[in-house]
């Protein structure tokens, strides 16, 4: 005990001092870790797989089903505005890693809201497209 007690105090300050800290901030950045940035990049990793038992990556072939799903018609018959969201360098993190997740940045950009209530059947069939479009001119 006497000699961990005297390696201590021989310590730089500095370091001491940073070492203290850590234990202090350590389990607070863990916890960020562990409840935020892991299930984040879990959540990009599954929009970019088959299924949760099939892990064959299929890129951005189930973002491409939202467009052929009902989620426009649904939007229009309910009144409901259609918020495009444009998303850059989420693919990177995958990349040349296979199926495993690695530090990037991805941005995230909300654009304004596309009003369905009262819309033509021709402009209802123009949605999809006028939604992919707006995202496109984004990225």
């Amino acid at each position: 005990m006497k000699q961990a007690k005297k390696i201590w105090n021989g310590v730089n300050v500095k370091i001491r001092d940073f070492l203290a800290s850590l234990c202090f901030s350590g389990p607070s950045f863990l916890g960020m870790l562990i409840f935020f940035v892991a299930p984040f990049c879990v959540v990009i990793y599954y929009s970019f797989i088959a299924g949760a038992l099939d892990h064959s990556f299929v890129g951005l072939k189930n973002y491409i089903n939202v467009w052929n799903n009902g989620a426009f018609r649904i939007a229009v018959k309910t009144g409901a505005p259609v918020v495009p969201v444009a998303i850059t360098g989420a693919r990177a993190l995958f990349e040349n890693n296979g199926n495993l997740c690695h530090p990037g940045t991805v941005r995230i950009k909300v654009l304004p809201p596309i009003q369905t209530a009262g819309m033509s059947k021709a402009e209802q069939k123009q949605l999809p497209d006028a939604v992919r479009q707006t995202i496109l001119a984004q990225l």
